[in-house]
């Protein structure tokens, strides 16, 4: 009981958001089939936000096939300012899901401000919208969208290598692992880095990056074996919560 109290506590820790007034927004447009995504940020105060931002499209077919459009980067948000981040265009045909997230983060702390959704589905004849989630609603995880996105944040030529290996070992063995997996480098003192791996904003492990192939194929399958690890720990927090 004691290890699902600690993993109960990191899980509801999960789930704190820093307090801003940053507003993250997605617009859609519709021409026949064809969707067009835009995401912005917004500013409601007079600070300036260095923020990063991340914006997922992930459609399911009829088969329950995935297939997903990420895209990244940064901004300076002015005082009072809304600022066009990026676009994603989709075709949405009958029997097919798409949905939509934005994740705006302090570039600085990594913590999150705020988030945004939308779900669209062809009903076989249009295309019908869903309500957005609330800014700062929790995302189910067991959602679609959440499943084996592996996002790239590494920066140097030995953490490009690392994600290589770590998305050759994954496609290879089929995983897909039921939350978005953030592999981003940071650096360190000197000219080392080091990579972390997480899940949103828990950080899951961390090692230092080293130019060695076999090193970092080793990286990879520790790595492997934590986030399996963190999904079985995942579904056994969740059956405790179930539990009548």
């Amino acid at each position: 009981m004691r290890c699902i109290t600690f993993i109960l506590i990191l899980y509801i820790g999960c789930k704190v958001y820093a307090q801003s007034s940053i507003e993250a927004k997605i617009d859609y447009s519709q021409a026949e089939n064809r969707i067009v995504l835009k995401s912005f940020a917004k500013s409601t105060d007079d600070v300036f936000y260095d923020l990063n931002y991340l914006f997922i499209a992930i459609k399911q077919n009829e088969n329950k096939t995935l297939s997903n459009h990420q895209q990244q980067g940064k901004v300076i948000i002015n005082p009072y300012e809304q600022q066009f981040l990026s676009e994603i265009r989709i075709n949405l045909n009958g029997n097919e899901e798409l949905k939509a997230y934005l994740f705006l983060r302090d570039d600085d702390k990594n913590i999150l401000y705020a988030k945004d959704s939308i779900h669209l589905k062809h009903d076989g004849q249009d295309i019908v919208f869903h309500k957005n989630e609330n800014h700062l609603k929790s995302i189910p995880r067991d959602e679609f969208i959440l499943m084996g996105v592996i996002i790239d944040e590494t920066k140097t030529k030995g953490g490009k290598d690392f994600f290589d290996l770590f998305y050759s070992l994954n496609q290879l063995r089929n995983e897909q692992f039921p939350f978005i997996t953030t592999i981003s480098e940071l650096p360190e003192f000197g000219r080392t880095s080091f990579i972390q791996i997480q899940d949103r904003d828990k950080i899951l492990y961390k090692f230092r990056v080293v130019p060695n192939e076999d090193y970092l194929n080793q990286q990879a399958e520790i790595v492997f074996k934590i986030l399996n690890q963190y999904r079985s720990e995942q579904k056994l927090l969740q059956r405790e919560l179930n539990a009548p």
